[in-house]
Parts: structure tokens; C-alpha cells; sequence
């Protein structure tokens, strides 16, 4: 049954994400989902079989982008792995300025990771990669809009979910 409900959970963050980047007009529609689901995972569910589901979702949203495929899932994957080892070693707290530095840190190394393999996949096949200043400015409005975002799901987890609601240990 939990499986079926993971696999629930997955298909409609894909289509959450679909709607967001299909529908939304431009500064809106940059918000990072995969950052919000990768921070939002390691936080709540943070066992290696549970990170599987996010593969899964980075591959089904990596099917309908415009990049070469693998370039996103690659650098997705390290992301997750980096953050799981942060997350777990250094930013153990669980309040809100860890969960908006994991949530930056989360994009910027994704998008980061992103551009780097871009590159590198463009090198190898003779193709020019193209960085200019709208690539900052969109990153900007990325990183503003995820960490809204990030704030809002914040507040609505911090009260249902005992992981990252600290009033326990003053009871």
C-alpha cells in the first residue's frame, strides 16, 4: 500500500510540475520543484529507498525538458546525495533558516551541477553552450521564488509534521 502511495505522490508532483512550467506566466513559473521535493524528502523521509521515488520524478520531469537527456538527472542525483550528506552531518537542525539554506543551497548546486554537465555534453558534441546575463536573472527569480515557496510549505509542515516541529522537546 505504500508503494502505491509513493507512486501516487510521484505522479502528481510530476504533474504539479508540469502545470507550474507549462502554465504559469515567466516569473512565476521558476520555481524549482525538484529543490522543494528534494529538501522536502530528505527532511521528512530520510532513508536511501525513499530517495528512489525522487530519482523516479527527476526522470519522468527529465522526459519532458528541453535538455539532453541525463544532463538533469545526473546533476539531480549528486544534489541529492550531497544534500542527504549535509543535511545529515552538518545542518542538523531543522528550523527555518536550515530548511531556506538547505532550499538555496539545493538550487544553486542544482543549477550549478546543471550548467557544468551542460557544458561538457555540449564539448563533446562540438555544440556551442551559449551563458549570458538572462541565465543569472533567472536564477535569481528561481532561488526567490522556491524559497517562497519553501517558506509556505514550511509553515504548513512545521505543524502537522513531528520531524520538523521543534515544540516536543519543550513538553
Amino acid at each position: 500500500m505504500r508503494f502505491i502511495k509513493n507512486i501516487f505522490l510521484v505522479i502528481v508532483l510530476f504533474f504539479v510540475n508540469f502545470v507550474i512550467v507549462n502554465f504559469i506566466p515567466h516569473p512565476y513559473n521558476q520555481i524549482s520543484i525538484i529543490s522543494l521535493i528534494i529538501v522536502a524528502f530528505l527532511l521528512l523521509r530520510s532513508n536511501y529507498f525513499n530517495l528512489n521515488y525522487i530519482i523516479v520524478l527527476i526522470f519522468l520531469i527529465e522526459l519532458f525538458s528541453g535538455l539532453p537527456f541525463g544532463v538533469g538527472i545526473i546533476s539531480a542525483t549528486i544534489v541529492i546525495y550531497i544534500m542527504k550528506w549535509m543535511l545529515n552531518n552538518v545542518l542538523t537542525n531543522r528550523s527555518m533558516y536550515i530548511v531556506f539554506l538547505a532550499t538555496s543551497i539545493t538550487t544553486i548546486l542544482h543549477r550549478i551541477l546543471l550548467f557544468v554537465f551542460l557544458y561538457i555534453f555540449n564539448f563533446f558534441l562540438g555544440n556551442e553552450t551559449i551563458l549570458n546575463s538572462d541565465i543569472l536573472i533567472n536564477t535569481g527569480y528561481e532561488l526567490g521564488m522556491t524559497l517562497i515557496i519553501a517558506f509556505i510549505l514550511y509553515m504548513i509542515l512545521s505543524k502537522s509534521a513531528k520531524k520538523i516541529n521543534p515544540t516536543y522537546v519543550f513538553k
